[in-house]
């Protein structure tokens, strides 16, 4: 497999051993830049480029546009993390055991910095006998079921194994509240 100097930065903005040496002079950074968007990487490229050696050659309107994606998923990270911090708490008052999937099981512990873990959702895994509970506790804090309600769950079927939660007028956090992995 071939590639390119993009793929290179790409793999070490993520962390990982770059399959070979860059050479910055062949890098374009518009075809970066709309890599790193497209694999949802682009404020992990932000956070980690400033510890290259040589990122002189960054162009100033690249490393605004990674600038701002970072701050966008500060600030969307920081409300979405807001009511994580009330969702839990009330669940778990009404002694309802959860575990937290994905993205906001990640962003702290593996990326260090919950801005640099785009999410677009939150994913909770909790018992399939506690669903009815969920659902009247999470209808209490203001969400409501977005795909259907909690009392058509088929609980012998391994397809459609999530309820999705918004609160009405508040279309940037979700819960997909899973009972099936």
């Amino acid at each position: 497999m071939s590639w390119s100097p993009e793929d290179r930065i790409l793999c070490y903005c993520c962390g990982t051993r770059c399959p070979a040496p860059v050479d910055w002079a062949d890098l374009d950074w518009d075809v970066f830049l709309k890599k790193a968007r497209n694999e949802g990487v682009a404020p992990l490229a932000f956070g980690r480029l400033p510890r290259l050696e040589d990122c002189s050659d960054t162009g100033a309107a690249v490393r605004r546009k990674l600038q701002n994606d970072y701050y966008l998923s500060a600030a969307r990270n920081t409300v979405i993390f807001a009511e994580i911090e009330k969702v839990l708490p009330s669940l778990h008052r009404r002694e309802i055991g959860v575990i937290v999937l994905k993205g906001a099981a990640l962003a702290e512990g593996a990326y260090g910095n919950v801005s640099l873990r785009p999410m677009s959702d939150v994913d909770l895994l909790v018992r399939g006998r506690d669903i009815k509970r969920v659902d009247a506790e999470m209808k209490t804090m203001g969400y409501a079921p977005v795909d259907r309600p909690a009392d058509t769950v088929d609980f012998n079927s391994t397809y459609l194994t999530t309820l999705d939660y918004k609160k009405p007028g508040n279309a940037l956090v979700s819960f997909h509240i899973h009972w099936h992995l």
